[in-house]
């Protein structure tokens, strides 16, 4: 394995992280988790071995969220690669068009609004 500081890995050379993995996988049974620790840790790569080596039933999904400033935007981004994501899975179907779902597009969202609100 060559050193490779600051970049990906191959999921292949994540070792020693079995254990954390299996756990969880236990936790996403039964409710949603949320990866937090220091930077350099290995959360990314966890998460991209998980979604690799996904267990039967789910459909795996890696969001890189740097970029995203609000709201509508998280919800934007997370939609298009759901979007994208479900084509590979036979089970999941898109349930309309992105505008229905997440609101007006992101030069709408910068508007001013009067101090009434509206």
């Amino acid at each position: 394995m060559r050193i490779n500081p600051g970049g990906r890995l191959d999921t292949r050379d994540v070792v020693g992280r079995d254990a954390e993995i299996a756990r969880y996988w236990g936790v996403l049974e039964r409710q949603g988790i949320v990866v937090s620790a220091e930077r350099r840790i290995g959360k990314t790569h966890i998460v991209l071995k998980m979604r690799d080596e996904c267990r039967s039933g789910y459909l795996p999904i890696y969001q890189d969220l740097e970029a995203v400033h609000s709201v509508a935007e998280l919800v934007r981004s997370i939609y298009r690669t759901v979007e994208r994501s479900s084509g590979a899975s036979p089970g999941l179907r898109s349930q309309g068009p992105l505008r229905q779902v997440v609101g007006p597009a992101p030069e709408q969202d910068r508007r001013r609004r009067p101090a009434d609100g509206r």
